[in-house]
């Protein structure tokens, strides 16, 4: 099967899932691509397929989000709500990479020395023999409210500049913040900010057939990206 010029080979996916419920996902997809209302058993029927095929396609759960927080707020008054262009993005992630994100069992993480750092202020990251730092604006601080997201912040921050290198790597991530090492592993966060990176990031991954796992790695041997991040404030202070 040939998707996005990427040859993929489905036979691992089938084998767990049938192929008769792949074609009938991808055919309501395509319905929901094109419909503007929706009823709360249609949303509920859409969740339940894709939350089957996240068992094969573990970043789906992130494209899943703004189709679950939608679940939560239908009107009781209403029979239908109008499809959302949040919706719609997600619907058409899934209608894009689907199969194409699909990899096989034996396809194992690599470790590239990505490593992420955040502070109030800033954020850094290295990665192979490359690092780079990055001066986080006051709209984005105040945005994220919490340093988890701003550690999420930068790490997509990292994984965009470099995805051209990453491409087709299967590698792990090091990051002192184990909360944001959850989050990134289960593709599951209640913030709004958070989500919003999540998604950017597997965006980012599906366009570059890369995957990553996020490890936790204390703070006082996470050095040099720890220094990157406080670049700012050592050049101030000297």
């Amino acid at each position: 099967m040939i998707c996005l010029g990427i040859e993929v080979d489905t036979t691992n996916f089938c084998l767990r899932v049938p192929r008769e419920r792949l074609d009938d996902l991808l055919l309501e997809l395509t319905h929901w691509k094109t419909r503007d209302f929706y009823s709360l058993k249609e949303l509920q029927s859409l969740l339940g397929k894709l939350s089957f095929a996240t068992a094969c396609v573990k970043s789906g759960r992130i494209f899943m989000s703004r189709l679950l927080n939608n679940l939560g707020i239908f009107p009781s008054s209403r029979r239908t709500a109008v499809v959302s262009d949040d919706m719609k993005l997600d619907i058409a992630w899934w209608l894009t990479f689907l199969v194409s994100f699909i990899k096989p069992d034996s396809w194992s993480f690599e470790d590239l020395h990505f490593s992420t750092d955040s502070c109030l202020h800033g954020g850094g990251a290295t990665c192979l023999d490359q690092c780079f730092f990055v001066t986080l604006p006051k709209n984005i601080v105040q945005e994220a409210e919490h340093i988890t997201a701003l550690e999420l912040f930068v790490l997509v921050l990292a994984v965009r500049v470099w995805a051209p290198t990453l491409a087709r790597w299967r590698f792990l991530i090091s990051c002192d913040n184990e909360a944001a090492v959850t989050v990134i592993n289960s593709g599951i966060t209640r913030d709004r900010f958070m989500q919003r990176c999540l998604r950017q990031l597997w965006f980012t991954a599906s366009l570059h057939d890369f995957e990553i796992c996020a490890s936790f790695i204390p703070g006082d041997h996470n050095t040099l990206a720890d220094a990157l991040s406080r670049w700012q404030l050592n050049q101030v202070s000297a």
